[in-house]
């Protein structure tokens, strides 16, 4: 699994000609990157003084938000692994055999099935990457504010995994013909975009105006 790999074998990995681990892996691993960013700042947080002030139900966000939070970095790492399957998947179809008309068919229907696991892999993994927006409020919010400018990078990297795993839908729905379902993908990763562009900026437009005072 590519979370057991050490950092310099993972990036060597990523340097060489292998096909895997790609985009899609990287963008999943950003995630987790954010994810330990918002929890860092947490427990910078928690049994200090800031927090022991706070009522009883702003704490209870805070410890609830940290389980959410460590739930979504092992789900960016799930994505890491869901994202190379799907390659694989995708090339070993292409490899199938076509010298007659019957392999033709079949390997053209494989081919398509696992183009849509192709997409959907990093489609989810942006869907799942959003979810990342409310526990950074938290964050925000509540965090120790000596530490809040990795809140910010949180967000900023957040944004990152979403407008990555976006790219890696594209390429894939590119090859697709059923207009229809192209139509209804390209629509909701649009509605991703913009949305996280729009908490992207909000979040780190109030981390500049507590480090600004």
């Amino acid at each position: 699994m590519f979370k057991n790999l050490d950092l310099e074998t993972f990036i060597e990995d990523l340097s060489s000609e292998k096909p895997t681990p790609g985009g899609g892996s990287v963008a999943a691993l950003v995630g987790a990157l954010a994810s330990g960013l918002n929890n860092m700042v947490y427990s910078l947080t928690v049994n200090k003084k800031a927090f022991n002030n706070l009522i009883d139900e702003e704490k209870s966000l805070v410890l609830v938000s940290i389980e959410r939070t460590k739930n979504l970095k092992n789900d960016f790492f799930k994505a890491m692994e869901e994202d190379k399957s799907a390659f694989e998947g995708l090339m070993n179809a292409y490899k199938l055999p076509k010298g007659t008309e019957e392999e033709i068919g079949f390997r053209n229907k494989e081919i398509e099935i696992n183009t849509i696991k192709a997409l959907e892999a990093p489609l989810n993994l942006a869907r799942k990457a959003l979810e990342l927006y409310k526990e950074i409020e938290i964050g925000v919010k509540y965090g120790n504010k000596g530490a809040i400018s990795d809140a910010g990078v949180s967000a900023i990297l957040t944004h990152s995994t979403i407008e990555s795993a976006i790219m890696n839908v594209k390429i894939n729905l590119a090859y697709l013909t059923n207009e229809e379902f192209k139509f209804s993908v390209n629509n909701e990763i649009d509605n991703i975009l913009k949305e996280s562009s729009e908490k992207k900026e909000m979040f780190v437009g109030k981390v500049y105006s507590i480090i600004e005072g």
